[in-house]
């Protein structure tokens, strides 16, 4: 069953190809200003197409890499939860364009800044470094900090 976690490696490559590729085949399209999803919108129907297949597989990869979690170490529930709500989230990208609400079911993919959190706590009694838990904190507290100042960007004055 080890196979159910190391199949995670190419995920990775499942997001960014897709992503990559789509991007290439939009004119005009900025990967620094604009949001993978903002390709859902155009009429390169290609584009969407290989977007959406990456975001379907990505998010399937998440929930088989969350399911081989708990079946191989029978623990980690809490970032396998997580693991599993990203999943479904990045599922829902892949189904659904953006500007319906069902489109990252609405945001629950947030949940990804809290997997590191949950991490920490279930490797708590692991003996990892005690620097392990504040550089975590910092880094998911910089992300957050990405988010909202995203967010204010993405909203409409």
């Amino acid at each position: 069953m080890k196979f159910l976690i190391k199949q995670a490696y190419v995920l990775p490559l499942l997001f960014f190809i897709p992503i990559i590729t789509a991007g290439l085949l939009v004119d005009d399209y900025n990967w620094v200003g604009q949001h993978a999803s903002e390709i859902t919108l155009t009429d390169f129907s290609l584009a969407k197409t290989i977007l959406n297949s990456g975001a379907i597989l990505s998010g399937l990869s998440c929930i088989v890499l969350a399911v081989g979690i708990v079946i191989n170490f029978q623990r980690f529930f809490i970032s396998s939860v997580l693991l599993i709500t990203f999943g479904l989230s990045m599922l829902s990208n892949g189904l659904f364009p953006m500007g319906n609400p069902m489109h990252g079911v609405y945001g629950i993919g947030l949940s990804l800044m809290l997997l590191p959190l949950a991490s920490c706590y279930e490797l708590k009694n692991v003996g990892i470094s005690q620097r392990f838990f504040p550089i975590t904190v910092f880094f998911v507290f910089c992300a957050f900090c990405v988010f909202l100042v995203d967010a204010r960007r993405a909203r409409p004055n």
